[in-house]
């Protein structure tokens, strides 16, 4: 048992440094990904996904503050949440932050 919660612990420590390690940086976007100008609006988004309701996704992308991404999307990391699985990004030149899946950052592999 004690052998478990030692490897428990080491992969929590080392998933965190991976997840860590895109924080500070630019780096590119995947394509496909939701990014959102607000946690709530990101998770809004996705549960808008998962229900497949196309007409109220197209309405929250309207607002322009939720969008897919692309590769050309260029973002500085100022965060990452491993166990929530998302990131906190901002854009050159702009403060705003947005919230994005860990899995969208080109840097976390």
């Amino acid at each position: 048992m004690r052998k478990l919660i030692i490897l428990l612990l080491i992969f929590c420590l080392s998933s965190n440094i991976v997840f860590a390690a895109c924080v500070g940086q630019w780096t590119k976007l995947k394509k496909g990904y939701v990014i959102a100008a607000s946690k709530e609006l990101f998770d809004k988004a996705v549960d808008i996904i998962m229900s497949k309701d196309n007409e109220a996704l197209l309405k929250l992308m309207l607002t322009g503050l939720v969008a897919i991404t692309d590769e050309k999307m260029e973002v500085y990391v100022t965060n990452t949440h491993p166990f929530g699985g998302t990131a906190e990004v901002r854009f050159r030149g702009d403060t705003t932050i947005w919230w994005t899946n860990i899995e969208a950052l080109e840097c976390y592999k």
